[in-house]
Order: C-alpha cells, then sequence, then structure tokens
C-alpha cells in the first residue's frame, strides 16, 4: 500500500478509515481464531489428547512469573556480651547458657553510653 492513498485526507476521514479497518482486523482476527480452534479440535480428537495434556493447571516454568528472592534477613545488633567467652546475644530467643538465670542487665552493651561519651569528646560544633 502506497502512502499515496493516505496524502491529501483529512484528519476526519483518516479516523474514518481507521475505524473500518480496525472493523476489518477485527473480523479477519475473529474467522482466523475460529479457523484455528476448529484445527486444534481436530488434532486432540485425532491423536486421542485430554485437555489436562494440553493445557496442564501448572504453568511451564518459561510462563510463571519470575520467582522473588527471599529478602536478606538482617541479623539483629547484640544487647548482651560475655566478656569472659566474647560472645554476645540480641536478647531474641531463648537466653544462652552464658547469661540464663542470671542478671540480664550486667552484661548489657553500653551502646548509648559509649555514643554518649564520644559525642562529648568531640570539639563544639562538630
Amino acid at each position: 500500500m502506497s502512502a499515496d492513498k493516505w496524502a491529501g485526507l483529512s484528519l476526519a476521514e483518516l479516523l474514518t478509515e481507521r475505524q473500518a479497518l480496525d472493523a476489518k482486523i477485527n473480523t479477519v482476527r475473529a474467522d482466523t481464531r475460529n479457523a484455528v480452534i476448529d484445527q486444534v479440535r481436530k488434532l486432540v480428537t485425532a491423536y486421542g489428547l485430554t485437555p489436562a495434556k494440553v493445557m496442564p493447571l501448572s504453568r511451564p516454568s518459561e510462563f510463571a512469573a519470575p520467582a522473588q528472592p527471599n529478602p536478606i534477613k538482617k541479623k539483629a545488633a547484640a544487647k548482651y556480651y560475655d566478656p569472659n567467652s566474647g560472645k554476645t546475644w540480641s536478647g531474641r530467643g531463648k537466653p544462652p547458657r552464658w547469661i540464663a538465670d542470671k542478671d540480664f542487665t550486667r552484661y548489657l552493651i553500653p551502646a548509648e553510653g559509649i555514643l554518649r561519651q564520644m559525642a562529648q569528646q568531640l570539639p563544639p560544633g562538630v
């Protein structure tokens, strides 16, 4: 089809042509679709296929949605410290043996206190 056919047409005329073309495309698509469906039905019957064989419920991996990667879990910050062994505990879950049945406050890591001390050592305005 040459570009000359569309040259000189107004916008309204082009839109009318477009609507007519869209209608023709939909008609041809419907006719072709019906012919393809008929052909598939004949093949299914000829080969004794079942719907489960032709269209399995589980999707093949190439059509499946991509799996989301597992989010990286951050390790909880240590809240307690054993000065004898150097082991730490976040305070979550079952207490380890070195702190079980003891006063937890004795093993607290004084992070806030350390930060306050560091801030006091800095010159003013920094």
